[in-house]
């Protein structure tokens, strides 16, 4: 549109004004601080931009999702003092308290938003937020929270967060597992990238014995998938092959998460358990140590270690590994069974050699 525009005069600037506005609204919905930066630039660009309060607010939630605090309260104490009557002007000082984690005054702040503009779905989603991280019991009351996110779900059916904290809400509060399954559906439908809806559809359809569900899910995902993106997908179908006894599958999809994300230790620990379901001991070892190189304090994937060295008959080291775990943590049975074993198999070597009292 901008591009069409090119440099208009007269009618044709207004259309350019509101193509950069509604620029900058969707960089912010973006909500990261390169997007920030993006729609500060494209605010930049208005014409007499400083005089709408309007797009100062907009200005205001850039700076605030750019991480520049000072910046987008400056804006907010003018604007409060200037358009006192104004719901963009309650709302950023909402959105800038709930940044601080100021719930109380943010809810004021979205009250205040809320009784000038109604019919704003964001407003009510922020408010729902506020309810959801201010305490144990705005969370579960009925009135609060969820009342919140059911107005802005029914203001805007296309807001994605909205419906992923709905099924928060019946998963978490009222053990509707259907209900919580069918919302994480429709906010992952919305918004592809949210990665916390997918994963919690994927898991819930698992528990609800809906494989064909979440595999459609993954699949979907993990077809659109560039080399080096979405993790969450390739780790939990890597886990699903891997509970369904398909271990060449999951390494391939295992290998995948870990090229997503080579820091990831419990990536690296599930494709040590794929590569030992499949034989290749060598190579679980190999993933097993760089876990817990990762996450010291890893314990399965210590123990996991020396599994596989008393797999591959190298007693004394799976012996040093197992007391090593033994150390920290007495009473781990897994170890104490593989050090018993390692023991009487190297009772055993020692007979067959003829060493009868070692």
């Amino acid at each position: 549109a901008l591009e069409a525009l090119g440099t208009p005069e007269g009618p044709g600037l207004q259309w350019k004004n509101l193509t950069l506005r509604l620029k900058a609204e969707s960089l912010i919905r973006i909500a990261n601080a390169d997007a920030a930066k993006e729609a500060i630039k494209a605010l930049e660009q208005i014409a007499d931009a400083s005089s709408d309060p309007v797009v100062l607010a907009i200005r205001g939630q850039a700076y605030l999702n750019e991480g520049l605090m000072d910046e987008a309260s400056k804006i907010s104490q003018e604007l409060l003092s200037s358009h006192p009557d104004l719901a963009e002007s309650h709302a950023l000082e909402g959105f800038i308290h709930y940044s601080q984690k100021n719930y109380e005054q943010a809810e004021r702040s979205f009250l205040n938003a809320i009784e000038r503009k109604a019919e704003n779905a964001e407003y009510h989603h922020y408010l729902g937020l506020t309810y959801w991280f201010m305490s144990h019991e705005t969370k579960t009351d009925k009135g609060k929270a969820l009342t919140e996110f059911l107005k802005a779900a029914k203001l805007d059916g296309y807001l994605g967060s909205v419906f992923r904290y709905l099924g928060n809400y019946y998963r978490e509060i009222a053990e509707d597992k259907s209900r919580a399954l069918g919302c994480y559906k429709k906010a992952f439908e919305l918004d592809e990238t949210d990665e916390e809806s997918g994963a919690a559809a994927v898991g819930l359809s698992m528990e609800l014995g809906d494989m064909e569900t979440a595999l459609s899910i993954l699949n979907g995902v993990t077809e659109k998938a560039s080399p080096g993106t979405a993790k969450w997908a390739w780790l939990h179908r890597g886990l699903y092959y891997l509970r369904s006894d398909q271990p060449t599958k999951a390494v391939a999809d295992l290998q995948a998460a870990v090229r997503a994300d080579p820091k990831d230790f419990s990536c690296w620990e599930a494709l040590g358990e794929a590569y030992q379901s499949r034989g290749s001991y060598l190579t679980a070892l190999k993933s097993f140590r760089k876990a817990s190189e990762l996450n010291p304090e890893l314990m399965y994937s210590i123990y996991k270690t020396a599994e596989v060295e008393q797999i591959l008959g190298n007693y004394e080291n799976a012996i040093a590994t197992y007391q090593q775990i033994l150390k920290k943590m007495e009473d781990y049975v897994p170890a104490l069974k593989g050090l018993g074993e390692c023991y009487f198999m190297l009772a055993k070597s020692a007979l067959k050699n003829y060493f009868d009292r070692k």
